[in-house]
């Protein structure tokens, strides 16, 4: 349930994400950096931020499994069931994009071969997830609190500094957090990532939080071949 709280900071979120700033946002244990994808110079802002190579394509985070389904058009029934019914979930999968893209708002992925989505569970941030039912935005970007090629920054006020010295909004959520540590479970880490190459294969491409193992059993009900590479290296 939405509290009049949770209303106040999704509309003061918004209100920061349209202006075109960049945006601190809950990314399961860990928090991340946004923008407002339909916005060029903010986009390119996050990853002058980031210090992040233009070739080096950041991931998106999507309300539902249907919609991404849009951004993927050639995704086989198989990887749309196990899709389904493995969000919300720190698993980013990467699959060809439409062509023409989905959406003619979200000019930024014009000329991306393939884009990479996840759905995350909000209801650990109620204000977030009333951002989501109240914005038109399909997909917004997200990528760790750092520079690129470094590790994700976990704790509070290294985050705060960082956002600070980036002129990044931060959220009162944020500001009312005790210091992040990682957890036993050792899921305050980025999401794991998988490139689908066709309908009976895929490639591991960061483990996150999960072992190969697990990923490989997650994935086990379809049957899919794992294609014979090693974990490719992704600074989020």
């Amino acid at each position: 349930m939405t509290t009049v709280s949770d209303a106040r900071e999704a509309l003061e979120f918004q209100d920061h994400f349209n202006r075109g700033e960049i945006c601190l946002h809950p990314a399961g244990r860990l928090w991340g950096l946004t923008c407002d994808p339909r916005n060029e110079r903010s986009f390119n802002r996050l990853y002058d931020i980031k210090k992040r190579p233009r070739h080096k394509k950041v991931l998106f985070l999507c309300q539902s499994a249907s919609l991404a389904f849009k951004y993927w058009p050639n995704l086989g029934t198989n990887w749309q069931t196990l899709i389904y019914r493995l969000w919300p979930c720190p698993i980013s999968f990467v699959a060809q994009c439409a062509k023409p893209y989905y959406d003619p708002k979200l000019t930024v992925i014009a000329g991306w071969r393939d884009l990479g989505i996840r759905m995350q569970d909000s209801r650990e941030h109620p204000w977030f997830a009333q951002f989501w039912r109240d914005h038109s935005v399909h997909l917004i970007p997200t990528t760790s609190i750092n520079h690129s090629g470094e590790s994700p920054i976990t704790r509070c006020q290294e985050i705060i500094d960082f956002a600070e010295a980036h002129q990044v909004f931060i959220p009162a959520s944020f500001r009312r957090l005790s210091e992040f540590t990682d957890p036993v479970d050792g899921l305050a880490q980025p999401s794991a990532i998988v490139r689908i190459r066709g309908e009976d294969s895929y490639q591991i491409i960061r483990l996150g939080p999960y072992q190969r193992s697990a990923i490989i059993a997650m994935l086990d009900p379809l049957r899919i071949i794992l294609t014979p590479m090693q974990e490719g290296r992704h600074d989020e």
